[in-house]
């Protein structure tokens, strides 16, 4: 295992070999990529935080693992700056997830149920690199929130203030999808259920985007934390 690389550079002007350790050689990585470049200008702290709890990761895996693996530790952070972000990065980014839930729906029905509740099919992470097309639009859209952290100033919503919304929500599901409801209290979601959950949860992203005010929108958005990977 390397523990440290060395620049050439600085070798060829000073004939010392310079060692870079692996906390270096990531952030130097990462910083070729514009989402994480767009975090590091943004929010530093946030970043050099993240390059701490990834580097770890060095000693055990190739670097383009290690790559692969940041998308989903980034998430969390992302998630926070959701609500701070404007109001068509947020419809935006529920869009997205719709059509990636549409999509997993026919193609692999229990990623479907992974993207919408992580917590439902616990070993099942979904490949959001399979959507080529989606993955780039949700690139783009996670550096314009992160962009726009520093810019609103918006707040989560509270629970009182979504809930009456949420309530006129569930008995429209209540009447598209008799019984189905219950779905949501399982701890885990069976094969024979993955279908019924995923359309549950794919109506419910359609009607969080009919009243389009902001508050109530974000808590639609932000009902549930995800994982996936590229």
């Amino acid at each position: 295992m390397v523990h440290a690389i060395f620049e050439p550079d600085k070798f060829k002007a000073t004939g010392n070999l310079i060692p870079i350790d692996e906390a270096d050689r990531l952030r130097s990585v990462l910083l070729g990529y514009p989402l994480y470049a767009a975090l590091n200008k943004s929010d530093p702290a946030a970043f050099e935080k993240f390059v701490a709890e990834l580097t770890p990761k060095m000693e055990i895996g190739r670097l383009e693992d290690i790559v692969a693996a940041a998308r989903k530790l980034l998430l969390p952070i992302i998630r926070k700056y959701v609500p701070l972000g404007s109001e068509d990065t947020i419809i935006a980014l529920a869009r997205l997830n719709t059509e990636y839930m549409a999509r997993w729906r026919q193609d692999d029905v229990q990623s479907c149920v992974a993207f919408a509740e992580p917590t439902k099919r616990p070993n099942q992470v979904p490949d959001a690199g399979r959507y080529k097309d989606l993955f780039t639009r949700e690139t783009a859209l996670y550096i314009d929130v992160i962009q726009d952290a520093l810019k609103h100033q918006r707040r989560l919503p509270s629970e009182a203030e979504v809930q009456p919304d949420l309530l006129k929500i569930a008995a429209k599901l209540e009447l598209a999808h008799p019984g189905k409801l219950a779905l949501f209290d399982k701890p885990l979601i069976t094969e024979s259920d993955a279908r019924d959950f995923c359309d549950v949860n794919l109506s419910f992203m359609w009607l969080c985007r009919l009243p389009l005010r902001s508050a109530f929108f974000d808590g639609c958005f932000l009902r549930s934390d995800r994982d996936i990977v590229a």
